[in-house]
């Protein structure tokens, strides 16, 4: 477990240092020094104006707005990127939380993509959302 946090570490510190992405920690307010999850974004294409949003909790915190909260703020700082266009995420299609969780943030469901990541030896679906600048309600 130790080295999948670290290993995890290590790629969200050169994805920051070649400017790809960056992540945050969630932590409690009473408790600042407990992380309990992480929200970022990873994948930016500046070509094409659109960067990836990723996020996680231990699932003891779900259901408790911690998410909600997090999201909202880096959406809007993902918006606040003068090179970022479109914020996507993808999504396991069984995973009810993360639909409920983009859908109030303002993400649009695109589409079902088919065997689309390969993951523990085993192709996988995805569901892809959308949020475009233009929709944010800072942007209207």
């Amino acid at each position: 477990m130790v080295e999948q946090a670290e290993k995890f570490i290590r790629s969200m510190l050169t994805r920051y240092e070649k400017q790809e992405g960056f992540r945050w920690g969630i932590t409690l307010k009473e408790a600042p020094e407990r992380i309990v999850g992480t929200i970022g974004y990873h994948n930016w294409q500046k070509e094409h104006s659109r960067i990836e949003i990723g996020y996680e909790l231990a699932p003891e915190y779900w259901r408790q707005g911690l998410m909600t909260e997090a999201m909202k703020v880096v959406v809007n700082y993902g918006f606040h990127l003068p090179q970022v266009h479109r914020i996507e995420a993808f999504i396991d299609p069984d995973n009810e939380g993360s639909r409920r969780l983009l859908l109030k943030s303002g993400f649009t469901k695109e589409g079902h993509l088919r065997d689309y990541f390969y993951e523990k030896g085993q192709f996988v679906d995805a569901v892809i959302f959308g949020y475009l600048r233009e929709e944010h309600p800072v942007n209207r």
